[in-house]
């Protein structure tokens, strides 16, 4: 399942919220959004992981013949500190 920034987002807000409790991030996060598919537990964990190893930048895939390949586009988030 492939899912878009702004759930995966989403995903760690809720994972926020949950005191960095995956099962809990994944009640909040089915409760506030219903009408999506819910990711299992892990899948917060993941997100929450991968952006603490990559900072802000985010590692497009592409599906290619049914498997993920880094695309090698990245996108970086700028973060102004005041």
């Amino acid at each position: 399942m492939e899912y878009t920034f702004i759930e995966y987002a989403d995903m760690h807000l809720m994972y926020g919220l949950a005191s960095c409790n995956a099962l809990e991030a994944r009640r909040l996060y089915h409760e506030k959004f219903p009408s999506r598919i819910l990711p299992n537990q892990k899948i917060f964990q993941r997100v929450d992981q991968r952006l603490r190893e990559n900072g802000g930048q985010f590692i497009l895939m592409r599906k290619v013949w049914g498997k993920s390949t880094d695309a090698g586009l990245r996108r970086t988030v700028h973060i102004r500190r005041n």
